[in-house]
């Protein structure tokens, strides 16, 4: 098996209907990727550790560890503040007021994950 490549990232589109989780090269090449339907518990901390879960799941279907992954781009809902990395308030996300997303998620894989508006 040859080593994992350096560059390799990882997404995540949060979304109120569907969420999408995907790893892969630097240079876009997808190696895995899963889609979550109706996936909102009304429950940020739920929600949350089903993306954390999802990840590691992902990440282990493209041969990757997150040792191997350079960052974890982020996008989500508004409003949010991209520099605090905390989302607000998501209409389409039930129980998300206030919620740490970036660090929540940063800290649960050990790597740096950018936040955008989607």
């Amino acid at each position: 098996m040859t080593s994992p490549p350096a560059q390799a990232l990882l997404g995540i589109d949060i979304g109120g209907t569907k969420c999408v989780v995907a790893a892969g090269h630097a240079d876009g090449q997808i190696l895995a990727e899963t889609r979550l339907d109706a996936w909102t518990s009304g429950s940020a901390q739920r929600d949350l550790e089903t993306l954390i879960e999802t990840s590691k799941i992902v990440l282990a279907e493209a041969g990757l560890s997150t040792r191997d992954v350079q960052a974890l781009g982020l996008s989500a809902p508004g409003p949010l503040d991209p520099i605090s990395g905390i989302l607000h308030e998501a209409p389409n996300l039930p129980g998300w007021l206030g919620v740490r997303v970036r660090e929540t998620l940063g800290q649960a894989q050990d790597i740096p994950v950018p936040l955008e508006n989607d």
